[in-house]
């Protein structure tokens, strides 16, 4: 070994050894950690909502709604009290997603029905009756799911971390492509006396 490669190697050693030195002493929240995979985002996330929902005692109120390109939305509403569906309501808003445009009507929103009691579920439109819990179920298998190369998954979650969307779809469809899973787009708790 040369003489004059052996300053060369000591500093790399030197440089490498710092280098392992520095990063190990880097406190933990500056290292970038590894994303979660999906079942852990919906563990995670399910240990929010059961959080929230004890709280709540059951009671709370959420939202599904889906649109098209041509603008055209739906909306089911399904109110859950102790845990149980009481009530599932659609309404279909007609027009560009609810705004006019210059020269146009309003959008108007049509309640089509209400459901309450013993006939929630008695209508094929709109979101399936469902509670969270239930809808958590299914994010699961979704989340669990191993897919095709065509199906891309999508999963999210509200601010304070309760479940909002686990889906996939098949991404050889360009407009409107349909999506299998969980979508919330609103949840609310309520104070029920």
């Amino acid at each position: 070994m040369s003489l004059l490669r052996l300053p060369a190697l000591s500093i790399l050693a030197f440089t490498c050894a710092f280098a392992l030195l520095l990063c190990s002493s880097v406190p933990a929240a500056y290292c970038k950690t590894a994303p979660l995979s999906p079942t852990q985002q919906i563990a995670t996330s399910l240990t929010a909502w059961n959080k929230l929902n004890k709280q709540a005692k059951g009671n709370y109120t959420y939202t599904v709604s889906r649109s098209s390109f041509s603008g055209a939305r739906w909306t089911t509403t399904i109110i859950v009290r102790s845990n149980n569906i009481v009530e599932r309501r659609y309404e279909v808003t007609t027009g560009r997603g609810g705004i006019a445009l210059p020269g146009q009507k309003p959008a108007k929103k049509e309640p089509k029905w209400i459901e309450k009691g013993r006939d929630v579920g008695a209508h094929k439109e709109g979101a399936s009756p469902k509670t969270i819990d239930q809808l958590y179920a299914e994010a699961k298998t979704i989340a669990e799911k191993k897919l095709e190369r065509h199906m891309k998954r999508y999963i999210s979650s509200h601010k304070n971390g309760v479940l909002k969307s686990c889906f996939y779809i098949d991404t050889r469809i360009a407009d409107d492509a349909p999506t299998t899973g969980v979508r919330i787009s609103t949840i609310r708790i309520d104070r029920v006396k």
